[in-house]
């Protein structure tokens, strides 16, 4: 093997790294999230997270949507509340 040959399918190793770093398979993901594999299983069969089934039996996740799902429904503090009230008051002021 050649020195190109070598780098070519050292790039394509990487790339593969990359990518499965970013793909969970089912009990990966429950492990990611910190929750049981039947709290997930009910949480896909409400498809209320993103999934894949390339094969139509397992199931694999993108980390990031993973990410996304954890961060949804984000619930403000006080201290947030307040700002956004004061906010809304000085528009209705100025408007």
């Amino acid at each position: 093997m050649n020195l190109s040959n070598q780098s070519s399918s050292n790039s394509t190793v990487q790339s593969a790294d990359m990518f499965t770093e970013h793909i969970l398979n089912f009990k990966q993901a429950a492990e990611f999230l910190s929750i049981s594999l039947s709290a997930l299983y009910k949480i896909t069969h409400k498809k209320a997270i993103t999934f894949y089934k390339p094969n139509g039996k397992l199931i694999y996740f993108k980390k990031s949507d993973l990410i996304k799902w954890m961060l949804s429904n984000e619930q403000k503090s006080q201290a947030e509340y307040a700002e956004d009230y004061l906010n809304t008051l000085k528009t209705k002021r100025n408007g």
